[in-house]
């Protein structure tokens, strides 16, 4: 064989062992990024009950109209996201009222 063969044959080999490990090294990342999105965010669900437990604690304890408006507009939202869209429109009333 002569030398620009060899050379031609070394410069494949090479670009097709770089091209796989690129796309293996892709799909590894891939891989890992859906893996850390998927245990992220069972983390970071929010316990809505708990939620709206202290966001009515909160209001509860809310002593001036600002306080009283912030407070009620977390119930609000807590409420929606709990499920209880009527309590959810009362309280986005009482928001507008303020």
């Amino acid at each position: 064989m002569t030398n620009k063969i060899k050379s031609f044959l070394i410069f494949c080999g090479g670009f097709v062992t770089a091209v796989l490990f690129i796309a293996i090294g892709g799909y590894a990342y891939f891989q890992y990024t859906l893996s850390m999105v998927e245990e992220y965010q069972s983390e970071w669900t929010p316990d809505f009950g708990e939620q709206l437990y202290k966001s009515a604690a909160e209001l509860a304890a809310a002593k001036t109209e600002y306080e009283k408006w912030v407070a009620i507009g977390d119930v609000a939202l807590w409420n929606v996201d709990g499920g209880s869209l009527v309590k959810a429109s009362e309280f986005a009333h009482e928001t507008l009222r303020i």
